[in-house]
């Protein structure tokens, strides 16, 4: 899950940063830096894989909370044999948009969680939050 939030800030279809520094300054010089050093110390900048293997942790946590994925899956439900689907019309479809978060969002969520949490290599699933 940290790999994979990692991706989009060098990728140059989608944020396009030079590098990590480049990310890593961006994030040191936002109005939520202070909040970021609450939660990884003194100093969370200086060193830049570092700390951005903790920027990708804070979104990672971000993403498998509940305040991303405030809902429920029925997929997740019928596979579990809990709940079964309707039958739909052919054709028909349903679509929803998830939430942009704010890094300041992410930030905030990952000061309430327990230490553990926020380290890169503690964040290895997938699974989503039900």
């Amino acid at each position: 899950m940290v790999d994979q939030a990692k991706a989009p800030f060098l990728n140059p279809m989608e944020m396009n940063n030079a590098d990590k520094a480049t990310v890593v300054n961006k994030v040191q010089n936002a109005s939520y830096a202070d909040e970021f050093i609450e939660v990884f110390g003194t100093n969370a900048f200086s060193n830049v894989d570092q700390a951005y293997d903790n920027i990708a942790a804070a979104i990672a946590v971000f993403e498998t909370s509940s305040e991303m994925n405030p809902f429920t899956s029925k997929f997740d439900a019928v596979m579990d044999g809990n709940a079964s689907l309707p039958r739909r019309n052919k054709g028909a479809s349903t679509c929803s948009r998830a939430p942009q978060p704010s890094a300041a969002t992410a930030i905030r969520l990952i000061r309430r969680m327990p230490p553990a949490r926020c380290s890169p290599t503690s964040i290895t699933t997938t699974s989503r939050s039900r």
